[in-house]
């Protein structure tokens, strides 16, 4: 019994060590990480807007691309259904036949 809970505090503690260092680094490298997410989407806004200053991302924005995004997803499932009721028939057909 003493030798199962002396292996189950090792391995808390290794786990609890590497835990704390995985955390730490993810602390480290949130910042620069963001930053460089950043950099590349400006990089890649001013390819397509060369003239543009600046950019940034607004509530108007974030709710347009949310609306669309709803929008799409909602025609895929029309597009779906209808697929999925266009094979049905095609298997009656057939069994019709």
């Amino acid at each position: 019994m003493k030798g199962i809970l002396k292996d189950a505090a090792i391995l808390f503690v290794i786990t609890l060590v590497a835990g704390l260092c995985l955390g730490a680094v993810h602390e480290v490298t949130l910042d620069p990480i963001a930053k460089a997410q950043e950099a590349a989407a400006t990089k890649t806004y001013k390819e397509v807007f060369p003239e543009a200053a600046k950019f940034e991302q607004t509530d108007e924005l974030t709710a347009a691309v949310a609306a669309s995004a709803d929008e799409i997803l909602r025609a895929l499932e029309m597009y779906l259904l209808m697929m999925h009721r266009l094979q049905k028939q095609k298997m009656v057909l057939f069994l019709d036949i």
